[in-house]
């Protein structure tokens, strides 16, 4: 289809996805027993589970997490990511495919949004005799939890089979076409048929996929073709991995060539491993380039309130900076007047100094810490001899060239022990305590050792709450007096997932500089 002979009032993005009303517990309002687990699991893009569940189950949840403690809107992936486009005001014209039930929250409507901001509707359909999809979102002993009912959600199926050349021509008369999971079996088939039928009308259209924890973990034929249809990829760190099928050690650069093997040529992949960087990814003859964007003055943990729908804000920016042609004005702004501050900045003389490099991005900045404001680079590693230990000695020196003290509970003697706190606790700066199930014969089965338990304890009290990793065994049973530490859990055996976050921390605490990477 020639862009010539689309409408000139067609829309130009179109979001295809899940309408649900989302239920959301932030940070400011849970309690402050909680808010240190909060803060740590607001700080990734990813939540920890995640998954469609009975309406009873949501409704359970509420009552005792409380109503006061959460925030009520309208949501749903795709939604999200066209509402913030709307919001931008950027001038583009915006449409959306959906099914929109009846809201039991006064004041929340789908379709009375869609008119205020001027959203196209004319293609969600309206059940009010079906209640609207839910969606649950709060901290559970560390974990972002996201639960979800499909409500009206599940009409899709029909909706699309009964309307399915309509839809197909809609969505052919975009430039792209923003599609989210949906949460039943029948539908992920009837979508890529309908996709795939708007692209053979119009070969120009791009589709932005985005799909989620559960169709990342469940992947299957059907969305393997979808991927074959994909331009642009949106993935947080752990959809990533999923989707990549991870292998233990396997770099991402080998995960993101497994991934972009299925998508099509073109695609590329964002990667949005947390709130302050971001990793891209796309073929080339000469093999998979990798592009890494991070925050160099990110805001603190402890200044999220939540970060759901930070990922789909983050692929509206990327297709406003796509589509919009105000914003490219706007950009093209910008980069000319970082490189004129540099011009007038430089001490070389003449007009034909040589500017900055832009073939590698122009959102390069270093910022270093100075000595005098970096912490005691030394960490206080606490474990108990059995296993995965070793692994966690060898990342910290051989990966973030940290120094390590290294205390071993099963090799030292009570009074020697608190000679040895005594001496090195104020040489290090941060704690690492591996926990692992108790196998000990006078211990409970699923029980961490109450000693290393109780050195935790010793190290939060010396560096604070932030400075302290908690790496547990998911089996794992720890106790309350440490509740509030950061815990990063792995499977057993595969200690090597909370590496990544543990990097991250050292890096938040000013412990290592960010890797050079590109920087905003």
């Amino acid at each position: 289809m020639d862009r010539e002979a689309i409408s000139s009032d067609a829309p130009e993005v179109i979001g295809f996805g899940a309408l649900n009303v989302d239920y959301i517990a932030s940070a400011s309002l849970l309690s402050k027993r909680m808010s240190v687990q909060i803060t740590e699991s607001a700080a990734r893009f990813e939540s920890n589970i995640e998954g469609p569940v009975a309406q009873d189950v949501i409704e359970d949840a509420i009552q005792n997490l409380g109503a006061a403690s959460l925030s009520c809107s309208l949501g749903g992936s795709a939604w999200l990511t066209i509402y913030a486009l709307a919001e931008m005001r950027v001038g583009l014209r915006l449409g959306y495919v959906g099914v929109a039930g009846q809201i039991g929250v006064p004041g929340l409507s789908f379709i009375k949004q869609m008119e205020e901001l001027g959203i196209d509707h004319r293609w969600v359909d309206r059940q009010p005799s079906q209640p609207c999809g839910v969606c649950l979102s709060y901290i559970e002993d560390a974990n972002r939890v996201m639960l979800t009912n499909p409500g009206a959600n599940l009409e899709m199926y029909e909706y699309i089979r009964e309307n399915f050349n309509s839809l197909a021509a809609y969505l052919a008369s975009a430039r792209y076409v923003h599609l989210t999971s949906f949460l039943d079996p029948r539908t992920p088939a009837v979508v890529l048929r309908l996709v795939r039928k708007a692209k053979e009308i119009n070969p120009e259209l791009q589709l932005s996929f985005d799909p989620g924890p559960d169709w990342t973990s469940h992947r299957t034929k059907v969305i393997d073709d979808i991927l074959a249809l994909t331009d642009l990829l949106f993935v947080n760190y752990r959809e990533f991995k999923a989707l990549g099928r991870y292998v233990p050690f396997e770099e991402d650069i080998t995960i993101a060539a497994k991934i972009l093997k299925t998508c099509g040529k073109s695609c590329r992949v964002f990667v949005t491993k947390r709130y302050d960087f971001i990793a891209a990814f796309r073929a080339s003859p000469g093999g998979i380039l990798t592009y890494q964007f991070q925050l160099s003055r990110p805001p603190r943990e402890t200044e999220i309130e939540d970060a759901t729908g930070a990922g789909d804000i983050f692929a509206a920016s990327v297709l406003a900076s796509l589509t919009a042609r105000r914003l490219q004005v706007q950009l093209g702004a910008f980069v000319g007047l970082c490189l004129a501050r540099q011009k007038m900045s430089s001490s070389a003389v003449g007009s034909y100094q040589v500017l900055q490099d832009l073939s590698k991005g122009f959102l390069q900045q270093t910022e270093t810490l100075s000595d005098s404001d970096r912490p005691a680079a030394r960490i206080f590693l606490v474990h108990e001899s059995k296993r995965d230990w070793q692994a966690v000695r060898r990342f910290i020196v051989d990966q973030c060239k940290l120094e390590v003290f290294e205390l071993s509970l099963a090799n030292i003697d009570e009074n020697t022990l608190a000679e040895v706190m005594e001496e090195q606790l104020p040489r290090c700066s941060f704690g690492v305590c591996v926990l692992s199930t108790d196998a000990s014969p006078g211990g409970a089965a699923g029980n961490a050792d109450q000693d290393l338990v109780h050195q935790a304890g010793i190290l939060q009290g010396r560096y604070g709450f932030k400075r302290v990793a908690i790496l547990a065994e998911q089996s794992c049973k720890t106790f309350s007096n440490i509740a509030g530490l950061i815990h990063l859990d792995f499977p057993s055996g595969q200690i090597e997932n909370t590496f990544f976050e543990l990097e991250r921390m050292f890096q938040r605490e000013g412990l290592i500089p960010p890797r050079d990477n590109h920087r905003v």
